[in-house]
């Protein structure tokens, strides 16, 4: 596959979705994948002035409010892992843990045995990697206390910008995918 260069061709054409770190995570784990991504998207912001939200998208076969649904018994993944908040930026803490509390009861509907994994941004600046971090830790801790035994959170270890419009380029999908295969492989043992 030949790469296009940023600025190059149509927006879309610097976007692999089978290059990106969720499935070369799953690749290394041998496991099958879904992927559920927007650009822009946001839990309780979307940039770009977006004004749809992934609450209100998920759950269609179109990303779209209103859409055409998923049936989600067609389905049924052993992991979820749930990577919102770049998009929305540093937000009220008590509106943006409440909507991704929100939005884990309806993942957890979907997929009652799936384990669920909240990830930080891997494009997070710091000020937004410790935002997230903090809000994360709390909305697993809240999750848990609410009787959801079956969650974690994982963070990142640095930001992976070098790729177009500052988001990770191909090598650092590599790395990003690298890190997390490493934690759920000694998390779940797989």
């Amino acid at each position: 596959m030949a790469e296009i260069g940023c600025g190059k061709g149509e927006w879309y054409d610097q976007h692999n979705a089978y290059q990106a770190y969720g499935p070369r995570t799953a690749r290394a784990l041998g496991a099958e994948w879904q992927l559920t991504a927007e650009s822009g998207i946001g839990l309780v912001h979307s940039c770009c002035n977006k004004p749809n939200l992934m609450p209100q998208e998920f759950g269609t076969t179109d990303l779209r409010v209103g859409g055409r649904p998923w049936d989600v018994r067609r389905y049924q993944p052993d992991l979820v892992t749930i990577c919102l908040g770049q998009n929305d930026g540093v937000q009220d803490s008590v509106q943006f843990c409440g909507a991704y509390l929100a939005f884990l009861k309806t993942l957890r509907a979907d997929y009652p045995r799936a384990r669920l994994v909240c990830l930080t941004s891997p494009m997070a600046d710091a000020r937004l990697t410790a935002v997230l971090r903090r809000y994360l830790t709390g909305v697993v801790a809240a999750a848990r206390a609410g009787g959801e035994p079956n969650i974690d959170a994982f963070f990142f270890a640095r930001s992976y910008t070098s790729g177009c419009g500052a988001h990770p380029s191909l090598a650092e999908q590599e790395l990003i995918g690298n890190e997390l295969t490493a934690y759920l492989k000694q998390t779940l043992h797989w």
